[in-house]
């Protein structure tokens, strides 16, 4: 299966997700999950950025939450693990070592695994079961394995009545419409993409709040796919070192799922811009409405009702980008050379 065709089918299949019945989805007790005050989420690579993302989730409804590299939490935080804290797993493969590894440390106890594989060594490992986001095959680099994990988050924190939202339906069909948008348009965005970034060899990917696991799993596709080295930090640490290297021949890709412009997001656009550099502006037409396309700007966003859905749309387009500059550069982008990916 190619990476195209996995990236295409990410609607479909997450539409399918939302609509399954709970006893297929729910390999656990839920009733179980509501007696802990605090969360940690734990992962690797897109499960780790996937986990901030529901971390985001429970503390902007008022559940406190962290989320740490796996092998991160093995080293050095395992104290954080007492019996009012559950710990929510998550490996879209469920062979993660660092997180399977992790998970058996603690024989476990109050673990919640978060998967795409039920006969994985994660789901066998913890102790209140695990939730099988079903986004079936993936071979490629991750796309519909990481917009599944998101929607599973998203749907447990609905379903626990944890996160309360009067328009939940509605909102995730606007988002699927979003998706469709944006994939039906794929080839387009390839294009369009590639040719912007053509002569911007440095490219940082940048958000905040619900948008910083975006920016940062759009630059580790992007670097497996093009094979260029490039960075991923939220917007506040921009000015904390990285505005040093901004210049001509550099290029920002900027996440916003908020309605809202704050000052820091416009200052670090324009540092990019007024030195010659390129930015590509991704997220919410409600904040992003105003601002006009140029030779170096460019404007990409979506209208939704909530920015907790953001994450699910504004991956798309680096998706596209990671794959038409990998193309552009003579090599199969999708195609992992030093990651394995089960059967």
């Amino acid at each position: 299966m190619s990476y195209l065709r996995e990236m295409v089918e990410q609607a479909d299949v997450l539409e399918a997700l939302f609509r399954t019945e709970p006893q297929y989805v729910y390999h656990t007790d839920l009733t179980r999950l509501t007696r802990f005050r605090r969360v940690v989420f734990t992962g690797m690579g897109s499960s780790y950025y996937a986990g901030w993302y529901g971390a985001m989730l429970l503390n902007r409804s008022g559940v406190p939450a962290l989320v740490f590299e796996s092998q991160e939490l093995e080293r050095g935080f395992l104290p954080l693990l007492d019996d009012d804290v559950l710990l929510v797993a998550v490996s879209q493969s469920g062979e993660s070592r660092e997180t399977v590894g992790c998970v058996r440390g603690i024989q476990g106890k109050n673990t919640l695994g978060i998967t795409n594989r039920p006969k994985s060594a994660l789901a066998r490992a913890c102790e209140l079961g695990f939730v099988d986001i079903r986004a079936g095959v993936e071979k490629t680099s991750a796309t519909k394995t990481y917009t599944n994990t998101l929607g599973a988050l998203l749907r447990l924190v609905v379903d626990l009545r944890i996160h309360r939202s009067d328009h939940f339906d509605s909102g995730v069909r606007d988002c699927l419409a979003a998706m469709r948008r944006w994939l039906g348009e794929s080839v387009r965005l390839q294009e369009i993409l590639q040719r912007f970034f053509e002569q911007t060899p440095h490219l940082a990917f940048m958000g905040s709040g619900f948008s910083l696991p975006s920016a940062r799993q759009a630059a580790l596709i992007f670097g497996e796919m093009t094979h260029r080295l490039t960075t991923a930090l939220s917007i506040g640490a921009f000015f904390h070192g990285l505005i040093e290297q901004v210049g001509q021949g550099y290029g920002a890709v900027f996440f916003h799922a908020s309605p809202v412009i704050d000052s820091p997001f416009s200052e670090a656009v324009e540092a990019v811009l007024r030195t010659g550099g390129r930015v590509l502006l991704v997220g919410s037409r409600h904040s992003l409405g105003n601002y006009p396309e140029t030779k170096q700007g460019l404007v990409l966003s979506y209208d939704l009702p909530s920015e907790e859905l953001g994450p699910l749309v504004e991956i798309i387009p680096a998706q596209c980008l990671a794959y038409a500059v990998g193309l552009a550069s003579g090599l199969k982008p999708g195609e992992l050379l030093r990651v394995s990916k089960l059967p």
